[in-house]
């Protein structure tokens, strides 16, 4: 008898592959076995393709002329905006597909220390993956799904603050995340429409979505990360970072964003 299994670990159950449906996929996880596809190296390279633009203008910010620099004007608060590609990992990674990533926040670094306090929200979106909504798709419809994630965290930024124009840093802590997945199918459905102008209302049909099935939790989790820093004003400037996101779900959910933005 197939167990009860649950999408990206917490939300909308999904009953597991039965036995005769074992075997490995194109760039999946197998679903019986735990095993990898030997065609890793193409799933690589999607993803070396799609941060390609954040490599770049990294290299351009690197290799930008001395005289162009400016003289680092060190503050105790930076606000903060980024945006990058975030790829799930491990359970996470068979169940959702990539998706943006969205952060902002505020730093705070007392005066000539190196180590700062990073406070931070994050959200993300991903769509729920085709293969893992197979075995509840009914005959004649399509289900579709999405799980969406807030984080709101506290770390601490250490930063050896050398004063020059490029620099690194290195970023951890602690955070609550709220998990929210939903199935949605379309249809048809009835209501009343109204024209304000008109001062009439008439019944008809209109297509939508419903949502047969949702839940959410709110998790502790942990993050980590690396990042490289490009001054491009005296008190500003433009950060590349790498962050992994760790969230104590039954089975761990792990994010992996790369993220460009700007700190000022």
């Amino acid at each position: 008898m197939p167990r009860s299994a649950s999408v990206c670990s917490f939300v909308v159950p999904v009953p597991a592959p039965a036995s005769g449906a074992c075997g490995r996929r194109r760039g999946r996880r197998d679903p019986c076995h735990g095993g990898v596809a030997a065609d890793n190296q193409g799933g690589i390279a999607v993803i070396l393709k799609r941060i390609a633009p954040l490599l770049v203008i990294a290299g351009l910010l690197g290799a930008a002329p001395a005289e162009a620099q400016f003289e680092k004007d060190w503050k105790s608060w930076y606000g903060q905006l980024g945006i990058g590609y975030s790829l799930p990992q491990g359970h996470a990674g068979d169940a959702v597909e990539d998706d943006l990533w969205f952060a902002g926040g505020a730093a705070y670094y007392p005066e000539q220390w190196p180590v700062g306090i990073l406070l931070e929200l994050g959200y993300s979106n991903y769509d729920i993956r085709s293969d893992a909504l197979e075995p509840i798709q009914p005959p004649e419809e399509r289900i579709d799904g999405d799980v969406t994630v807030w984080s709101l965290a506290a770390s601490a930024v250490w930063s050896p603050r050398l004063g020059d124009a490029a620099g690194f840093y290195a970023v951890g802590g602690i955070g609550a995340y709220r998990l929210e997945g939903a199935l949605s199918e379309p249809g048809t459905y009835s209501g009343i429409a109204c024209e304000p102008s008109l001062w009439w209302c008439d019944p008809g049909m209109a297509p939508g979505d419903a949502i047969p099935a949702s839940e959410s939790t709110t998790r502790f989790g942990i993050n980590l990360g690396v990042g490289v820093t490009f001054e491009v004003g005296l008190s500003s400037e433009v950060y590349l970072e790498l962050r992994y996101h760790r969230i104590d779900t039954p089975e761990a959910t792990e994010l992996l964003p790369f993220i460009i933005g700007y700190r000022w």
